[in-house]
């Protein structure tokens, strides 16, 4: 592309040309930034049903879970350790 004034002007009063449109909408009541801005709400959105103790709720249902899968491997391991020591010969 030539970037010549002609084409630097055309892009300048372009620019002005779309912001008009921003502008007398007041932004965040464009069709392009209000659409965004709905999708983000909707994305976003928390359910009046999903409190923070729900939340908090499942959150300590899956840290119980896991804290004792945890606990499960390392008995596990102290388990086979044990087992280990009791196998192997002592040195001289």
């Amino acid at each position: 592309m030539d970037f010549t004034t002609a084409s630097f002007l055309y892009a300048t009063l372009k620019c002005h040309e779309i912001m008009e449109g921003y502008v007398k909408h007041q932004f965040h009541a464009h069709p392009h930034v209000f659409s965004v801005i709905t999708r983000h709400l909707a994305a976003n959105f928390v359910k009046p049903e999903e409190s923070q103790s729900s939340k908090q709720a499942a959150l300590d249902a899956k840290v119980t879970a896991l804290a004792s899968k945890v606990d499960s491997y390392v008995s596990r391991v102290d388990a086979y350790i044990t087992r280990e020591k009791g196998r192997r010969l002592k040195p001289i």
